[in-house]
């Protein structure tokens, strides 16, 4: 099979540069932001959450549209819409107000989207806590939700495949939902007990029954 160099060309970018980034995406049939700050608190930084979780979002957006890039996706947070939930407050206190960047990126993002018309469509992306350390789990195992009211983990690649199959399915344009794995039962729990804490898991007939659940616009 073909090698990944084959079938992607590698440019070097800067989502804080809005003119290489108009030039960049000249074409493009999508934009995929998952850009986060490399550094935190930081007086000096050029790669804080502010500079790249919200002006680098913002200025990703504003390249998409001038270059007419049909689709937007933002690749963003649990908890963003949670400020004083106890893990966006440690995030933010941690890695300088993290998640209120991401959330106010996503909000521009959204309302110049929302200001070029047609142009460009966005999608926002929220995944649980993200883990390297296992398999990814694929469809079956993945809880979609809207409104910012779930918490767990995810895996990078399960992340990854959400989001390619999100530019494929209509009925995620113009929505903001979060994904995370379905929470395990724990060993020892009676019957009784799995019932009374853990919600049956949602299965899903396939990519298209799992974004048919989203709602445009619910951020």
């Amino acid at each position: 099979g073909e090698t990944s160099d084959a079938v992607v060309k590698w440019e070097a970018g800067d989502v804080k540069d809005e003119g290489r980034l108009s030039a960049l995406l000249k074409g493009a049939s999508a934009v995929l932001f998952t850009a986060s700050a490399s550094q935190g608190w930081s007086l000096f930084g050029t790669n804080t959450p502010k500079q790249v979780d919200y002006e680098g979002c913002v200025l990703t957006a504003k390249a998409a549209i001038h270059a007419k890039v049909p689709q937007l996706v933002i690749v963003s947070s649990a908890f963003v819409a949670r400020p004083y939930h106890p893990i966006a407050l440690m995030l933010s206190t941690l890695f300088g107000r993290v998640m209120q960047w991401k959330r106010k990126g996503e909000l521009e993002a959204i309302s110049l989207t929302q200001q070029a018309g047609s142009v460009t469509s966005y999608i926002i992306v929220r995944p649980g806590g993200l883990s390297d350390k296992k398999a990814p789990k694929g469809l079956q195992q993945l809880q979609i939700s809207q409104g910012d009211t779930v918490g767990g983990m995810i895996t990078r690649d399960d992340t990854a495949l959400v989001t390619a199959q999100a530019l494929l399915h209509p009925t995620a344009k113009n929505t903001v939902f979060e994904v995370v794995w379905h929470k395990e039962e724990k060993t020892g729990e009676s019957e009784q007990q799995q019932q009374q804490q853990h919600a049956p898991p949602q299965r899903y007939k396939d990519w298209t029954d799992f974004f048919s659940r989203l709602r445009p616009n619910n951020g």
